[in-house]
């Protein structure tokens, strides 16, 4: 053996040679280099015999120093043919060269592992996936412990199961306060040298409401600790929390959808269209038999006033359109968003920047397990211009719906934001036109009992857009 640096001799033992897998040699313990062993191994005439050495290399074989410390073993051999008995004696062969070094272990969260979202209640999710690594050693995991920020967030979760791919290796119900330890200690989990495992967390989620799981917890789940093992039994607890990302838990979650609305360019003054629609359906009763309810929803308007005539273009007698039937005289306001009827031909003007549809004082819109409810938004055009001389658009203006970028937190419950009947959340049911404006105001029906009126009277089950759908394309008219 040839070493550099701290290996030597006595950094290896249980010592062999095996000749295509047998082991041909005793076995030394110690060892002097050079050292030798006899064995009687026959090679017959044009075949091949593959000789390996090894060892066990002790922990000392590095001084943990910047140095590399390295090791490698060159074969010398001596025979003789059969039947004439000459002595042979082929060429010094060398080894590949050993590299001792540390062995380390570290975690993290996996780049699979979901995005910030809403989920419904009920039912068994994906809320993390945690990597494992190992290098130079190969470990085992023991143990693993997850948590949530409180121990109210627990009261969503039944259980947390633990897969290797899709295979289950251990769960915890339920949690302790706000924790959760995953006992491997009869199965251990490899994490192979130079290798790395990822292990997937699911969340076993509660019914949602009074006596249950409180809705709108954030049950992102961070990894506390892992305890684990190296092949020389060593235990080692590493406490670096991983966090999972948000995983918003309500009684039942719509899905958002857009619709398709005629998208001709041209725009005739006078003419009534479909600006906009889309769908929202509610979870099937597997869920939640209460279904979901809309109070509030703005829409944001782009303007391009391209023109030279001095025209203001407009928007008139807006009208909201449910499952095909005309609702705007009975259930809802359409205003700007200063708080402005747009009902009439006092309509959407280039000063507004949204289209609010608002459900009248003590009014939702339900929609039903497993439902589904269609919204369109109809509207006439005034004061656009007329195609250029190079017969170019000039005029035009667009509807989109765009999510709330954050979750609304606390402001659970519903007021009013002193413009006109625009609806708001807030922190408290007693304040009253002080809400805040959102893109979508909507309930998931958890509070008993849950409440259609607004203020003081409010229900604390109202909720803003965030993570309920991606942004929807822009539906734009032009000239």
């Amino acid at each position: 053996m040839t070493y550099a640096d701290a290996f030597a001799d006595a950094d290896l033992n249980n010592v062999m040679i095996k000749v295509d897998g047998q082991q041909v040699s005793t076995t030394k313990s110690t060892v002097s280099s050079p050292f030798s062993y006899s064995a009687n191994v026959m090679i017959p005439k044009g075949t091949t015999k593959y000789l390996e050495l090894y060892a066990d290399i002790l922990s000392s074989a590095t001084d943990g120093d910047a140095t590399p410390d390295t090791a490698y073993a060159t074969l010398t051999a001596s025979g003789t043919t059969t039947p004439s008995g000459a002595s042979v004696t082929p060429s010094a062969a060398p080894g590949q060269t050993i590299t001792a070094s540390t062995g380390s272990f570290s975690t993290g969260l996996d780049g699979t592992s979901p995005v910030n979202r809403a989920v419904s209640g009920n039912q068994t999710v994906t809320a993390a996936a945690y990597k494992f690594t190992a290098t130079n050693e190969t470990y085992s995991i023991k143990e693993v412990q997850v948590k949530v920020s409180s121990a109210a967030v627990a009261s969503v979760i039944s259980a947390v199961q633990l897969y290797d791919g899709a295979t289950p290796v251990g769960m915890a119900t339920p949690f302790n306060g706000a924790t959760a330890t995953i006992s491997l200690s009869q199965n251990p989990v490899p994490v192979a040298a130079n290798s790395v495992k990822v292990l997937t967390a699911k969340l076993m989620l509660n019914n949602i409401g009074q006596g249950a799981g409180t809705s709108q917890s954030n049950a992102a789940l961070t990894l506390d600790y892992v305890k684990y093992f190296d092949s020389q039994g060593v235990e080692t607890t590493d406490n670096t929390d991983r966090a999972g990302n948000e995983l918003y838990v309500y009684k039942a979650v719509p899905t958002f959808t857009q619709g398709s609305v005629d998208t001709a360019t041209t725009v005739v003054n006078g003419s009534q269209r479909d600006l906009f629609k889309f769908s929202v359906t509610a979870p099937s009763s597997t869920i939640s038999a209460n279904g979901i309810t809309l109070k509030n929803i703005r829409l944001p308007i782009t303007w391009n006033d391209a023109g030279t005539g001095g025209d203001a273009l407009e928007v008139e007698s807006v009208k909201l359109l449910v499952d095909g039937s005309d609702v705007t005289t009975s259930d809802v306001t359409l205003q700007d968003d200063s708080g402005n009827s747009v009902e009439s031909t006092s309509g959407l003007t280039e000063a507004d920047a949204y289209l609010v549809i608002s459900w009248d004082a003590g009014k939702e819109l339900s929609v039903g397990a497993g439902q589904t409810r269609e919204i369109k938004v109809r509207g006439t055009f005034q004061g656009f211009n007329a195609l250029d001389a190079d017969s170019d658009p000039t005029d035009s203006v667009g509807f989109n719906l765009l999510a709330d970028t954050a979750h609304n937190g606390t402001k659970v419950y519903l007021n009013g934001t002193g413009a006109g009947t625009i609806w708001g959340l807030h922190t408290s049911a007693a304040a009253t036109g002080s809400g805040t404006a959102y893109a979508v105001i909507w309930s998931d029906v958890s509070a008993n009992p849950h409440a259609t009126a607004e203020n003081a009277s409010s229900s604390d089950d109202w909720a803003n857009s965030y993570k309920l759908f991606d942004d929807m394309d822009v539906r734009q008219f032009e000239d």
